[in-house]
């Protein structure tokens, strides 16, 4: 289902990602957050940190219990979305780019 605002920009879009943790999906986000002014440009983004949170869940009761290190990583990476997912919800980009940088780092530095 496409979700579309005032043009067909990626910033007036919802951008559903296969995977919203991989490099180039996180670099896109952090795309359209330097793009993001209009509030319904942050209901788009506010629609993607829900699929990157459903995502993380979802791989959350998929682990089995011997991936500690896994399962830390994706807590980790949980509650920095939801940290995002809140400053979309005050209108700030800035803030929420933060968030996506946090996101990034977590993820460097667990080789993933």
């Amino acid at each position: 289902m496409d979700i579309t605002g005032r043009s067909t920009s990626d910033v007036d879009v919802v951008v559903w990602e296969d995977d919203f943790l991989t490099a180039p999906s996180l670099d896109g986000l952090l795309h359209r957050l330097s793009l993001t002014e209009a509030d319904e440009q942050f209901f788009f983004r506010e629609a993607e940190f829900d699929a990157a949170y459903r995502q993380v869940v979802i791989e959350l009761s998929n682990l089995d219990h011997g991936s500690s290190a896994r399962r830390t990583l994706l807590e980790d990476l949980k509650a920095e979305i939801w940290v995002g997912h809140d400053h979309i919800g005050e209108r700030d980009a800035g803030a929420a780019q933060d968030s996506v940088r946090r996101l990034q780092e977590l993820l460097r530095a667990s080789k993933r």
